[in-house]
């Protein structure tokens, strides 16, 4: 038989984001791999924001807030009305800085849920901030803002359990060698129980050129919801079981949200619900350990201090491995992330292919 030959083209060029803002991910994902090559004038334009440590030019944020995750009696999607407020209010502190010029138009604000992103479209609106975009993450698959607010919506009403479920299915995938992708994505299989807002009647939230503005249109009662994003709201536990929801259990949405950002990326969410993602769980961390938290008191993180303060690599490499060993267990790591690649010939009729 004719001998196989693997060919793989990786690209290591980022011209979008500032190096910090992808540091992350190239630990994570590429093996520290990714450089970074955009402009500079762009990507340092928001270093010297006064809410940013000043210390270093480190142009990530994690704002912790414990709000409340809720979804109407008939639907499967969150909002939380809490942790919007924040965003908005955040949307306005940028927009008022004297340190750095912002304009609407620089923002785009990320969110896992569409209830959440109309909510947050709603609330952009009365404050005469139609401008400012807000897509979900598959909206945003392909796109890129200047500045980029995540809502991680989730909070300990639903999301704890739900996150922990979705790093337990997700490790079980691989144990079983169910993963399509196996190069990053351990929450592949998962099941999504609310749908993408491109997968609605309509098309995706912004259309083919990518995430709407807030203004204009009516798509905010696409689904039938009225103006008060409290009414219908459901009060009992929902029954998920073992599957991945919203931004939980699934690198590869993870990624994508971290890396839309060219200047500054700001993470809103409840830091009790992100510390079960493993992966979320890192970039808190990686957050701290920079100065670069703020909001509601944290969980216990155990952050390894034997390699803070030291090399910046070593350090991205330890916590890059305990995340993924958190998410696909230490048995399996080798699996998922094989040194040797012969064995993926071996059976052609193999599940996962």
């Amino acid at each position: 038989s004719e001998a196989r030959s693997i060919v793989g083209i990786r690209l290591r060029d980022n011209y979008r984001s500032h190096p910090r803002i992808i540091e992350l991910s190239s630990a994570l994902f590429y093996e520290h791999d990714l450089r970074a090559r955009a402009p500079p004038g762009i990507i340092e334009s928001m270093t010297a924001w006064d809410a940013l440590p000043q210390d270093t030019a480190f142009p990530l944020l994690c704002i912790g807030v414990r709000g409340e995750d809720a979804h109407e009696v008939d639907s499967p999607s969150f909002y939380n009305v809490i942790e919007a407020r924040k965003v908005v209010e955040l949307v306005q502190t940028l927009l008022r800085s004297e340190s750095v010029a912002v304009e609407r138009a620089d923002i785009g604000i990320i969110t896992p849920y569409r209830k959440q992103v109309l909510l947050l479209r709603r609330m952009l609106r009365a404050e005469d901030l139609g401008q400012v975009r807000v897509g979900s993450v598959d909206d945003y698959q392909g796109q890129e803002e200047k500045i980029t607010i995540i809502s991680t919506t989730l909070s300990q009403t639903h999301g704890k359990a739900a996150a922990a479920a979705a790093a337990l299915r997700a490790a079980e995938a691989v144990r079983l060698g169910r993963l399509r992708d196996a190069s990053a994505s351990a929450g592949s299989s998962l099941i999504k129980l609310d749908a993408p807002s491109g997968a609605r009647g309509g098309g995706a939230a912004g259309g083919a050129g990518g995430p709407a503005a807030s203004e204009g249109g009516d798509d905010d009662d696409a689904d039938g919801e009225g103006d008060d994003a409290d009414a219908g709201r459901a009060r009992t536990p929902v029954a998920f079981g073992a599957v991945g929801i919203g931004l939980f259990g699934d690198p590869k949405r993870f990624n994508v949200a971290l890396t839309r950002a060219k200047a500054l990326n700001v993470v809103v969410g409840d830091p009790w619900v992100l510390a079960e993602d493993p992966f979320w769980r890192t970039l808190l961390s990686f957050c701290v350990l920079h100065s670069a938290y703020t909001g509601c008191a944290l969980p216990e993180l155990d952050i390894d201090h034997a390699v803070v303060g030291g090399d910046e690599e070593e350090m991205l490499e330890s916590m890059a491995a305990d995340a993924l060993r958190s998410a696909l267990g230490g048995g399996d790591f080798e699996k998922l992330y094989p040194t040797d690649l012969a064995f993926a010939y071996q059976d052609d009729d193999a599940e996962w292919k």
